[in-house]
């Protein structure tokens, strides 16, 4: 099958508005190129010159920022893409976000699944865990903890915040034995995570089947499969049975709203909901659906306007 990419064209401002636009739509798996963001990278990880793609480098320090996705060729495509043309228009009457342009392109299936593949590079997380592209090599220190991951065409390589945050999280988290829970799993990164990190199964659920595909095939090149780590197709916990030691869900902040009204039974009494994906000006929101359910937030972070929050039951 063929996709079509739609690129915004917008400006440093603009990303998080038209991110959270697109997310509001149902767009998730969005591809940011922003300059401003890539400097401010560059300059609080000095180590990460030696190992960022020097044809990614001079890209990103020319590109004007964009933000992309792709599209199923389907009956649906183009009402989408209207969608997001009518959404662009609106944004840039409400300020200055660059140009707002919208623009599509064809994309065959084989070059979105592997040309991507060159800028992704070993990420070190936390204390000991090392995210690695299943075709690279990674310098590996005492104690890592290494995920071996082939991402595809699903959300979830680790670099995002929301990801590494939840990384963080579960590393100071998961204790030997627990069960695991991991809604929208996406490539099954944190579920496959958590095993490494000393959990004794994972549960892992997304509405997505390519993304339940791409997971049990990331879970099998770490050695894991059921009852290991679990993954089937549905929306949120509705097929969920049991407790849990540990529940993850790293979706986006309306989403997380919603799941919150029900979290509360998967989670055992002493167990902890890691949760992410949540944009800056929706994460009072986050916050008071938590606390209207049952759901008591101990700690939080913030990475580029995102934030994960680790909780308890009350």
């Amino acid at each position: 099958m063929d996709y079509t990419k739609v690129t915004v064209y917008t400006n440093s401002d603009g990303i998080d508005l038209v991110s959270a636009a697109l997310y509001d739509l149902g767009i998730v798996g969005l591809q940011i190129m922003d300059k401003k963001d890539f400097e401010d990278f560059m300059k609080q990880n000095l180590r990460a010159w030696d190992i960022v793609d020097e044809e990614l480098m001079s890209s990103m320090m020319s590109q004007e920022t964009q933000i992309s996705f792709y599209l199923e060729n389907d009956e649906k495509k183009d009402a989408t893409v209207a969608e997001v043309i009518k959404t662009a228009k609106k944004l840039s009457e409400e300020g200055a976000f660059g140009r707002m342009k919208v623009e599509e392109s064809l994309v065959k299936e084989e070059d979105w699944a592997n040309n991507w593949k060159k800028y992704y590079k070993p990420l070190r997380i936390g204390e000991h865990i090392v995210i690695k592209p299943t075709w690279e090599n990674a310098e590996l220190e005492a104690n890592d903890v290494v995920v071996e991951l082939d991402p595809g065409m699903a959300f979830g390589t680790g670099s995002h915040a929301s990801t590494h945050m939840c990384l963080e999280f579960l590393e100071k988290t998961i204790q030997k034995g627990d069960k695991v829970l991991d809604i929208g799993t996406g490539s099954g990164i944190l579920g496959i995570a958590a095993l490494k990190l000393g959990a004794k199964s994972v549960t892992a659920v997304d509405i997505d089947p390519l993304a339940v595909k791409i997971a049990k095939e990331n879970a099998a090149l770490n050695g894991f499969e059921e009852p290991e780590f679990t993954v089937f197709e549905g929306d949120l916990a509705d097929k969920v049975t049991g407790e849990y030691d540990v529940v993850i869900a790293n979706i986006v902040a309306d989403i997380i709203c919603e799941l919150s009204k029900n979290v509360g039974k998967y989670i055992k009494a002493d167990g902890k909901f890691i949760t992410s994906g949540i944009i800056e000006f929706k994460a009072d929101n986050v916050r008071n659906a938590l606390k209207e359910n049952g759901i008591i937030i101990r700690e939080e972070k913030n990475k580029k306007d995102w934030n994960s929050f680790l909780c308890d039951k009350a």
